[in-house]
C-alpha cells in the first residue's frame, strides 16, 4: 500500500488553453520542444493577507503535459497529468540538483490558477 501523503501547491499563473493543447501534441515528439511555464506557489513571504505578502514559486522546468480531461462543461477548467522536473537540495549538498516528477492538476486557463 503507498501510504505517501500527495502535496498540493497553489498554481498562480500559467499558459492559456492553446499553448497547453498545443505542448500536449507534442509531448512524446522528441524532435519538438514546446515550451510551457506554471508558476506554483511553495508558500507565501508573509501571511497571505497581508499586501508586501509575496509568493515563494517552486524552481520547476520542462513540464510534459500528456492528459488532459474537461473537469467541468465550461470549456475553460481541465485536469492535467504529465511531468516535470524541480530543483531540490540532496543531503550534504550545496548545488541544487533537478529531479524528475509525475504531477496531476486542476487548471484554469480563464483565471490561470489552479492547484
Amino acid at each position: 500500500m503507498n501510504t505517501k501523503k500527495k502535496k498540493f501547491y497553489d498554481i498562480v499563473g500559467g499558459p492559456n488553453r492553446d499553448a497547453i493543447f498545443d505542448a500536449c501534441k507534442y509531448a512524446k515528439d522528441k524532435n519538438v520542444v514546446f515550451p510551457l511555464e506554471f508558476k506554483v506557489s511553495t508558500g507565501y513571504t508573509g501571511h497571505p493577507d497581508e499586501p508586501e505578502a509575496a509568493y515563494v514559486l517552486m524552481k520547476a522546468k520542462n513540464f510534459s503535459i500528456y492528459s488532459i480531461e474537461h473537469e467541468d462543461g465550461s470549456g475553460q477548467s481541465f485536469n492535467l497529468k504529465g511531468h516535470l522536473e524541480i530543483e531540490v537540495y540532496l543531503e550534504h549538498h550545496t548545488v541544487p540538483s533537478w529531479r524528475p516528477r509525475y504531477f496531476e492538476a486542476y487548471y484554469n486557463t480563464k483565471t490561470r490558477k489552479g492547484h
